[in-house]
């Protein structure tokens, strides 16, 4: 299954909810990562970024996210969470 069919499989409101929560999950994140942060649209950016290759992931291995929703949401909060984990770990290494 390629990135196309996983957007065409979903309906368009759980993206704009997926992408609704992506920006309040960094609004909510930007004051205590501080200097590691990347600001409010840096850090949605990279939740809906991690959000998505966990989804397009998930649908390759033959996950439906339109049907199994529990595992969907899981690996979408997961997979932005672990990338924005990543890039601050990184971020705050290549400063010093």
């Amino acid at each position: 299954m390629y990135l196309m069919d996983l957007v065409t499989d979903l309906p368009l409101h759980l993206i704009a909810f997926m992408i609704a929560l992506c920006v309040i999950g960094g609004w909510l994140l930007d004051e205590p990562m501080g200097d590691t942060g990347f600001g409010m649209i840096g850090n949605s950016i990279i939740l809906s970024t991690g959000a998505v290759a966990v989804l397009a992931a998930l649908a390759h291995l033959g996950y439906r996210p339109d049907r199994e929703l529990i595992i969907s949401v899981a690996g979408g909060i997961g997979g932005g969470a672990a990338l924005l984990i990543l890039f601050a770990l990184l971020r705050s290494r290549l400063r010093g």
